[in-house]
């Protein structure tokens, strides 16, 4: 069909038909890459929260291990938990003497965490007595 000034308002009409729907099809690819970046992001942090607390284990452990060989758990305690508070908000620790050395973790990344991870490891340590097992379980809340 032509209109008054001679256009062909059929390819008019296809052609406006087609922009609208290259725009939608764009608004919801960008939405669900938007909606994807945003889930992948919770692993991320998490993973990010328990490499640190690895990190700071693992510096703990190098500087202090005549620490870890006392029966002194509240001293253990206190340097752990202030060893933590450098790199996090807030921690607590309680370590018990077993067969092995057991500390429990309640680390806080951030005020107002709401997300928990779940932490679990196992440090060997050479000792003049043998290799002495410490094990590190708790929560980081994120």
């Amino acid at each position: 069909m032509v209109n008054k000034k001679g256009m062909d308002t059929r390819a008019l009409n296809i052609l406006l038909s087609v922009f609208i729907l290259i725009i939608v099809i764009g608004g919801v690819y960008a939405w669900l890459a938007v909606k994807f970046a945003g889930a992948q992001k919770e692993p991320l942090a998490a993973a990010a929260g328990i490499s640190r607390l690895d990190r700071v284990i693992s510096e703990f452990v190098s500087d202090n291990p005549d620490l870890l060989d006392i029966s002194k758990e509240d001293e253990l305690e206190t340097k752990l938990s202030e060893s933590f508070k450098e790199t996090f908000l807030d921690a607590s620790v309680d370590c018990e003497q077993e067969s092995v050395l057991e500390c429990e973790l309640t680390v806080i990344e951030r005020k107002g965490a709401e997300k928990m991870s779940r932490y679990s490891r196992s440090v060997f340590l050479p000792t003049k007595d043998g290799i002495k097992e410490v094990r590190f379980s708790g929560t980081l809340r994120q």
